[in-house]
């Protein structure tokens, strides 16, 4: 919404009451986007919500209404209503890849009645093909985008995280961060760390976040004579310096979408091993920018990690890649041209929108 050019784009912005929205909608007001908050009905769609939203249709009269909802899920501005409202144009953007579940019929109403329907990664495209039944070609992929790092402001923080763990030449610092649940894949990781000790390899880990597996994972890491090595650390700021220390980052998950900490990990140019689930084979080239592995299968994750050990300049050329095709596919301009060029698409204005390039030459 704050990067769309200003010269062919109004825009506003609808977010729910939700407090946790707040943020959100701060962001937005500092960048001067306008900003409507409505009550949402998070069960089910009663007759006074449509009526609001078919009203605050009616008076915006969008010429193009970009809906994001959670898959699966019956909560979502009905495709139907948009149209009572006078709206002409819809895309849908489902966010989810969730294990796979039988559909619901709002949902699948939205998606067969919006003009395009994007989604984070090719793995979920292909679910949404198999439980709706529309066609693979009435939806795009597009990623989640990332900011440029601000690499002078990491550099020494992420040298003062090396220097109190121990990483070193011969100790290469591994990196996971998310959630400690099961879906996340954190005991995969650590079972593939006890398989890398066996084989006599030094290295370290950190393991950054919380949740119900926490007590778990300790035990384990006890369990397996871990604990010089391994070490669990709850998030106290931000994650950025902590992916700019690591020489490799682990996303081990068992199921999921489009992992923000993939997208953040390359465009720091490190290289990622990971489950070849949701969106890391759209993101990372086995061999290539990384390593993809069944999900969890901690033997092929604790060779595949003994291999970058054993040979560093592999990780240093994968991460060196990595950088490199990441700001030129995953940065936010290039997300949201792809976005634009669908919104272009919709509105029948493909033929017409000039090239930036073109528009900088003076050719338009």
């Amino acid at each position: 919404a704050s990067r769309l050019p200003r010269d062919r784009f109004d825009v506003r912005v609808w977010l729910s009451t939700d407090p946790a929205k707040n943020p959100i909608a701060e962001a937005l007001a500092e960048r001067e986007i306008p900003v409507d908050r409505m009550p949402t009905n998070a069960t089910a769609w009663s007759l006074r919500r449509m009526f609001d939203v078919w009203g605050r249709l009616r008076r915006a009269r969008p010429s193009l209404l970009h809906l994001h909802f959670a898959w699966p899920s019956d909560d979502g501005v009905p495709g139907a209503l948009t149209e009572m409202a006078g709206v002409r144009h819809h895309i849908v953007t489902a966010h989810g890849a969730r294990t796979p579940e039988l559909t619901r019929g709002a949902s699948k109403r939205l998606l067969n009645r919006a003009d395009v329907v994007t989604t984070t990664c090719e793995g979920f495209a292909d679910q949404l093909v198999r439980e709706t039944g529309i066609s693979r070609d009435h939806i795009r992929r597009i990623t989640p985008g990332v900011d440029e790092p601000d690499e002078s402001r990491e550099a020494e923080l992420a040298r003062r995280i090396r220097d109190r763990l121990g990483a070193g030449v011969i100790r290469p610092l591994w990196v996971f961060a998310g959630r400690f649940e099961a879906q996340r894949g954190a005991s995969v990781l650590i079972e593939a760390l006890g398989i890398v000790r066996e084989r006599g390899l030094h290295f370290v880990a950190a393991l950054v976040g919380k949740g119900t597996q926490a007590p778990e994972l300790e035990r384990r890491i006890a369990d397996l004579g871990l604990e010089a090595s391994v070490h669990l650390i709850e998030p106290d700021g931000t994650l950025e310096p902590m992916l700019a220390a690591a020489d490799a980052v682990v996303v081990p998950s068992l199921w999921e979408g489009a992992s923000s900490v993939l997208l953040q990990a390359v465009s720091r140019g490190r290289p990622v091993f990971a489950s070849a689930v949701g969106g890391a084979p759209d993101v990372i080239e086995n061999g290539v920018t990384g390593r993809l592995v069944p999900p969890g299968d901690a033997r092929a994750l604790a060779d595949a990690l003994e291999a970058v050990h054993r040979r560093a300049d592999t990780a240093t050329r994968m991460g060196r890649e990595a950088g490199r095709r990441s700001c030129e596919e995953f940065m936010w301009g290039s997300i949201v041209d792809s976005y634009e060029a669908v919104y272009d698409e919709v509105l029948g204005l493909s033929s017409f929108a000039p090239e930036r390039d073109a528009v900088a030459r003076g050719r338009w």
